[in-house]
C-alpha cells in the first residue's frame, strides 16, 4: 500500500513536469494514429510461421520500425517547456515508422 501511494505520487509529479508537444510537433504527428492502426492490423494478420527466413528476418526488423519515434516522443515529453521544437527529428522518425509499416504491409500482401 505504501509503495503504491509512492508510485502514484511519482507519476503525478512526472506528469506535472512533462512538456507538451508544440502545435508544429502535433501537426507532424497527425497521420501517426492511422499508421499505427494499419501496422497493428498487418502485424496481427501475418503468419510468422509461413514467412521465408529472409522475410521473417525483415519482419522482425520492421516490427521495431516505430521504436525510434516512440523513444523520441517519450524523451520530448520528459523535458521541460524550454526544450526546443523537435519537428524535424519527429518527421525523420515518422518516415522510418511509415516505411516500416509499408514493409509489413508488403509482407502481408505477399503472404496472401
Amino acid at each position: 500500500m505504501k509503495y503504491s501511494l509512492l508510485i502514484i505520487l511519482f507519476s503525478l509529479f512526472a506528469n506535472l513536469e512533462a512538456r507538451e508537444l508544440t502545435p508544429k510537433e502535433q501537426l507532424v504527428l497527425l497521420p501517426l494514429k492511422k499508421t499505427a492502426a494499419v501496422k497493428e492490423y498487418m502485424q496481427s494478420n501475418i503468419e510468422e510461421s509461413r514467412l521465408s527466413f529472409k522475410d521473417y528476418f525483415a519482419y522482425q526488423l520492421l516490427k521495431k520500425s516505430c521504436a525510434p519515434l516512440d523513444l523520441l516522443l517519450d524523451g520530448i515529453k520528459a523535458r521541460d517547456d524550454q526544450f526546443p521544437d523537435q519537428s524535424e527529428k519527429i518527421i525523420a522518425a515518422y518516415q522510418v515508422c511509415s516505411e516500416g509499416t509499408l514493409g509489413i504491409t508488403s509482407l502481408y500482401i505477399k503472404q496472401q
